[in-house]
């Protein structure tokens, strides 16, 4: 979801002509595991907390652990990862809030509101809030990766030596805009394209 988005959305490259099956599989699964951590971060506490079984004192417990291992993760990426900073600053703009604040307080309204004591549409349906984030946070990474691209003053200082003898250098106007298993991408902040580059094409890369 978010290569499409992303590379076929925002750069507007057909991404999956450059993606073979395994590449997505992978990708898919690795994904799905992320998922599972996030989801399962967001829902267990909600589901621990209606459990009518479980006291008072093991809910906050339990609670307490699950977030504090979701912070941890966070932060962890956070501290280890430049883009996840610059994504993190990216959430925190105006632009950002104004764009998807309203609908995640729409959202979170639509969850918990009850009326005369009936489950309401998504608690019955409970599989649909895991959807439906799943695409909302999709479009979100995809938009700010996209942003950072754009604008991010944060850059990946890299040499690629071409088998021709040709040197294309990362720098403030040309920033590495992603890559998959056989293809580089490298995008023009000037002119606004994107240039694509075969793996096999590369004799070597420094990284500075």
């Amino acid at each position: 979801m978010r290569y499409h988005f992303y590379f076929q959305i925002f750069l507007h490259i057909p991404i999956f002509q450059f993606i073979d099956t395994s590449e997505l599989v992978l990708i898919t699964a690795t994904a799905g595991i992320k998922w599972i951590f996030y989801l399962g971060v967001i829902f267990l506490p909600i589901l621990i907390f209606n459990e009518e079984k479980i006291t008072a004192l093991s809910k906050i417990l339990f609670i307490g652990i699950i977030l504090t291992l979701g912070v941890f993760y966070v932060r962890t990426n956070y501290l280890s990862d430049p883009s996840v900073r610059e994504l993190w600053r990216l959430a925190n703009s105006s632009e950002y809030l104004s764009m998807f604040l309203p609908l995640i307080i729409a959202f979170i309204v639509a969850f918990f509101y009850q009326k005369h004591k009936r489950p309401n549409f998504f608690k019955k349906y409970i599989f649909l809030a895991p959807i439906i984030l799943t695409f909302w946070y999709g479009f979100f990474e995809s938009w700010a990766s996209f942003k950072m691209v754009k604008k991010s003053k944060h850059i990946e200082n890299e040499v690629l030596h071409m088998k021709t003898g040709e040197i294309l250098k990362t720098d403030s106007v040309i920033v590495n805009a992603g890559r998959t298993k056989d293809y580089w991408f490298f995008y023009n902040r000037n002119v606004q394209t994107t240039t694509v580059i075969k793996t096999d094409n590369i004799d070597f890369i420094e990284f500075k």
